[in-house]
């Protein structure tokens, strides 16, 4: 007789049925296995003399099953979160590609002219900036050309791109952490003074003399500054900036 037969005609489950033939010595490997008819006698004594409640051992089966599907929706949902951060953090990596006929605004972060140029010859192609926060539209095929031959400019605050992923392109994103943008410069003298020092100090020594340039102009050009903050930039340049506006005159 095999297994699940026997289940069958004493009415409890395959699987209390192949606990109970392990208790008892018998091997069997599954519900499928045949029992000889001393092995079914054996069993029907054991069960006369230790009767199974099964409607307890399937409440018991049940709250084993429902336990198992839950730790395996605890996995598969952490294996989820753990997916889709993964895709997140690559996605994060990836550029899309820019199109080279693409219109980028740059901007100039320094005080005074300056010229950048696809090349070094007499064909070069040359945007000129005259002024701290000057935006300039630059077709992105030259502006990858301006980038080759001029990088220094884009990588020491000279001007910034105002484009992440042309940014991210050319692997900028680490120098732009220190860069601000031309408002902030040219309206340094607006921002509290525990703001001015942590721009100040957190901006590249470009950005800061562009600040100082800046500042520098306003006294000169007897614009109002606050003596205050004018003499924190001073502390932190190093130099006096109305003794620089003097020398300026």
């Amino acid at each position: 007789m095999k297994v699940f037969e026997l289940a069958k005609e004493l009415g409890i489950s395959n699987k209390k049925l192949m606990s109970i033939i392990h208790e008892r010595g018998i091997e069997v490997n599954s519900h499928l296995g045949v029992l000889d008819e001393k092995q079914v006698e054996d069993i029907k004594e054991y069960l006369n003399a230790n009767p199974i409640d099964e409607d307890n051992e399937l409440l018991k089966e049940n709250k084993e099953l429902k336990e198992r599907l839950a730790k395996m929706e605890a996995m598969l949902q952490s294996l989820m979160v753990q997916q889709n951060t993964n895709t997140k953090e690559d996605n994060d990596d990836v550029v899309s590609e820019i199109p080279m006929n693409k219109t980028v605004k740059v901007m100039s972060l320094f005080s005074g002219g300056l010229n950048l140029k696809t090349s070094n010859d007499s064909n070069a192609t040359v945007f000129r900036f005259n002024f701290v926060g000057e935006t300039y539209p630059i077709i992105y095929s030259d502006l990858v050309k301006i980038i080759a031959n001029q990088r220094k400019f884009f990588k020491e605050g000279y001007c910034m791109i105002l484009d992440k992923d042309v940014v991210k392109a050319h692997y900028l994103e680490d120098d732009y952490k220190r860069f601000v943008d031309g408002k902030v410069v040219n309206n340094i003298l607006e921002y509290e003074t525990p703001k001015i020092k942590e721009i100040f100090s957190n901006v590249t020594k470009v950005i800061q003399q562009s600040i100082v340039d800046v500042v520098v102009n306003k006294i000169n050009n007897n614009e109002y500054v606050d003596k205050n903050k004018v003499a924190v930039i001073s502390e932190l340049y190093g130099h006096d900036l109305y003794k620089l506006a003097d020398k300026l005159r």
